[in-house]
Parts: C-alpha cells; sequence; structure tokens
C-alpha cells in the first residue's frame, strides 16, 4: 500500500488513472481496471449475486484493494 501512495504523490492522481493512464490504455486494454469500490459494477466481469431483501443484487467482487490487488480484467484483455 505505501508504493501506490507514493506512486499517487509523484503522478498527483488516483492509483486507478495512473495505471489506466500509464499502462492499460496505451497497451489497449480496455477492459481492466483497478477496483478501489468493491460494489462497482464493471462491465465485462462476471460476479455472482447473493439475495437481497425480497430479491436478489449483486455481489462484491472480493479482490484485495490498494496497490496490492483490486485489479479485474477480462480474457481478452489479458491475451494482449
Amino acid at each position: 500500500m505505501q508504493r501506490a501512495r507514493r506512486v499517487e504523490r509523484i503522478e498527483q492522481a488516483p492509483l486507478e488513472t495512473v495505471l489506466e493512464r500509464r499502462i492499460f490504455g496505451p497497451l489497449g486494454m480496455t477492459m481492466t481496471r483497478h477496483t478501489p469500490d468493491l460494489m462497482a459494477v464493471v462491465p465485462g466481469l462476471a460476479t455472482g449475486y447473493v439475495p437481497r431483501g425480497d430479491g436478489w443484487g449483486r455481489a462484491p467482487h472480493a479482490f484485495a484493494l490498494g496497490g496490492e490487488g483490486g485489479l479485474v480484467s477480462s480474457v481478452v484483455d489479458l491475451a494482449l
């Protein structure tokens, strides 16, 4: 996590913005991102559903957050 904060300080931007601008964007990885919010809907990401009230809701994708994790991707982007 310390390294992620250093990157954010140096770049003066959130880690997810830095990764998109410097790595994912230039590589054409349109379905890869850092997800600081476990409940964020990520297009193309398969997630489970859990009972909520009288229906169902999207389950958190439960990846670690911070610089040590929190990346989600697709098979197509991983092939790049």
